[in-house]
């Protein structure tokens, strides 16, 4: 179909075409050029006091997405981990990847820290 998207009878996703961005890493200044950035994310990054996307090596995206929680003043829908992931991931060295390529390592490691950690996750 049109849309990058095919699925099977079974209604599984096969494939999935994006034209995902990749700046240079070394480079990027702004954080509406990163994967998975848009206009509606990239304010998120100014309100966790970040001005560079170089900032977001090392950075605990659960971390980030609690502190947004917390600025905010309201639960953020938890795929916002799965972008925070991927960002950190490509800063980090790695392909840019759709954020919903990390879902299922979210899931996994949020329920590893909620047994961890007496403070608990808000997501």
């Amino acid at each position: 179909s049109g849309n990058g998207l095919r699925l099977s009878t079974n209604r599984k996703l096969q494939t999935v075409k994006c034209n995902m961005k990749n700046p240079n890493r070394k480079t990027v200044s702004k954080f509406e050029e990163l994967p998975n950035i848009g206009k509606a994310i990239s304010p998120y990054f100014k309100l966790l006091g970040m001005v560079s996307p170089r900032e977001l090596i090392g950075k605990d995206p659960f971390d980030l997405y609690n502190q947004l929680c917390l600025k905010t003043g309201k639960r953020q829908d938890p795929c916002v981990i799965d972008v925070f992931m991927s960002v950190i991931d490509f800063m980090e060295g790695g392909k840019p990847l759709p954020w919903w390529s990390f879902t299922d390592t979210r899931k996994v490691v949020k329920g590893v820290k909620s047994t961890l950690d007496p403070f608990r996750l808000i997501s």
